[in-house]
């Protein structure tokens, strides 16, 4: 489900990220209870500087679940899986191949130009050529939040899907983290 953020949207991810969100285009998935869980936010922000993920993880509880991951050191467990089964890096090779593709397809705001800003031309470049969380390898995983809402968006990000599996829910019982006050 893709759909434009309306301004109740902006206050729900707003208050699930703890600030007001940049470059956001729009909703990816919801969850169960109908509020934001991925946005998909525009590789250059409206004030010209470069953002490198493309889809973002906005549940609380889901973003709690992958920074404990994280913190038991999963993001190099998951990066020796890559390095030594050549399938999942195949898999992960074409999932990033089409995560660049799409960050090469979306539309910008139209508000920054490039031809208004010149100096913003060699840093477009590069950050369309980059994978999940800006990554230039793009066997390499920096990043499992983000490796994660890519999975959820697209459901063809490996090391997202690993990181589904090991998490064990994509909806989970929140606490209300998510209203609006």
């Amino acid at each position: 489900m893709r759909t434009l953020m309306m301004e109740k949207d902006f206050k729900v991810v707003g208050n699930q990220l703890g600030r007001r969100p940049r470059g956001p285009l729009a909703i990816v998935k919801r969850c169960h209870r109908n509020r934001p869980k991925v946005i998909a936010t525009s590789p250059i922000l409206e004030d010209g500087s470069l953002f490198p993920t493309v889809f973002w993880l906005t549940c609380p509880v889901l973003v709690k679940k992958v920074a404990q991951l994280e913190g038991r050191g999963w993001i190099e467990r998951l990066q020796a899986l890559v390095e030594e089964d050549e399938e999942l890096a195949q898999r992960l090779l074409e999932a990033q191949g089409n995560y660049v593709e799409l960050r090469r397809r979306l539309t910008f705001s139209g508000k920054i130009s490039v031809q208004r800003r010149p100096d913003l031309a060699a840093g477009r470049a590069a950050v369309l050529e980059k994978g999940v969380a800006g990554v230039k390898d793009l066997l390499k995983i920096k990043c499992l939040h983000a490796h994660y809402a890519h999975y959820l968006a697209t459901g063809t990000n490996p090391v997202g899907e690993l990181v589904h599996e090991k998490i064990g829910e994509d909806n989970p019982a929140c606490g209300g983290e998510c209203e609006v006050s």
